[in-house]
């Protein structure tokens, strides 16, 4: 998935299935600046999503570097309020330690950075499931 970082009123985001082989393909605007990020198949016990790099494209073709998907950590709950769950609720992760590797300052505004927030809704009975990238693997 590919998430421009515009400021236009409509967000664009493009999305691409990935090959067996890992390769995949996207057409994007020029001279736009994306934030890339993977999204495994639901079901396969593989985080939620996970943020890769930042692109800005040009009016050429382009091959991004291969990257591993680095381990993550599993994060859970239900999320409640005056003992009723909240369905829909949103959850957000924010990552705001700097002197972990891939952490990334709230406050920055480089947008080829990977994404400070991580940001999920909460199922009809109020539960959350999603991976942070673990910062003792370095990723």
């Amino acid at each position: 998935m590919a998430t421009d970082t515009g400021t236009d009123v409509i967000v664009s985001i493009i999305s691409a299935p990935v090959a067996s082989d890992g390769s995949y393909a996207f057409l994007a605007d020029p001279d736009r600046t994306y934030r890339i990020s993977v999204e495994p198949a639901p079901g396969k016990n593989l985080p939620t999503r996970i943020p890769i790099y930042g692109v800005t494209t040009t009016n050429q073709d382009a091959q991004l570097a291969d990257r591993t998907l680095p381990s993550g950590l599993k994060v859970s709950g239900i999320v409640s309020f005056s003992g009723r769950v909240v369905g829909g609720a949103i959850v957000q992760a924010y990552c705001e330690q700097s002197t972990i590797a891939g952490c990334v300052d709230p406050n920055s505004l480089n947008p080829t950075l990977p994404p400070p927030l991580v940001e999920f809704s909460s199922l009809p009975d109020g539960s959350y499931s999603f991976y942070l990238l673990d910062p003792a693997t370095g990723g």
